[in-house]
């Protein structure tokens, strides 16, 4: 129900609503309502807070949840409610990209393209993800391929 009163499917568009709904998930244990959660605190609904939110990220991410580990990426990446460290970013891309998160290895190609992480960290980084990287491109030429089979057929 916090993700229907979030984006007003099915009811009006509420975030008050939408964090109790979310409030109510983690509760339980929910992993995915712990990441929603942290993203209220980057300033939607609730009182803007990125320790909180990085508590909340941290949190899903500790159960695998690949979207609170992206998120926590770009948390320290920017310096948001952490201390702004590029490695550690680099890390949790990973871990999000090692679960199927593809837009991560993208954010992670990035962080090593434009250097900001020490030429050691990025020649080593280069090793570690070339293996992701290549995955990442035959599984875009393999959707790129449906698509083009289905502009054939209309």
């Amino acid at each position: 129900l916090g993700a229907c009163y979030s984006n007003g499917h099915g009811v009006e568009q509420n975030y008050d609503l939408a964090v109790e709904w979310y409030r109510r998930a983690v509760d339980q244990g929910n992993a995915n309502a712990q990441c929603n959660l942290g993203c209220y605190y980057n300033g939607h609904g609730v009182e803007q807070s990125y320790e909180t939110a990085v508590e909340w990220y941290r949190r899903a991410a500790d159960q695998d949840d690949a979207d609170a580990q992206c998120n926590l990426g770009y948390c320290y990446y920017n310096g948001h409610g952490v201390e702004q460290s590029y490695e550690t970013a680099v890390e949790w891309y990973r871990r999000a990209a090692d679960q199927g998160l593809n837009f991560t290895v993208v954010r992670q190609i990035r962080l090593v393209c434009t250097e900001t992480l020490s030429l050691s960290a990025i020649s080593q980084d280069v090793v570690l993800m070339q293996p992701m990287i290549l995955s990442y491109i035959e599984s875009s030429i393999e959707r790129l391929e449906v698509v083009a089979d289905m502009l054939e057929n209309i």
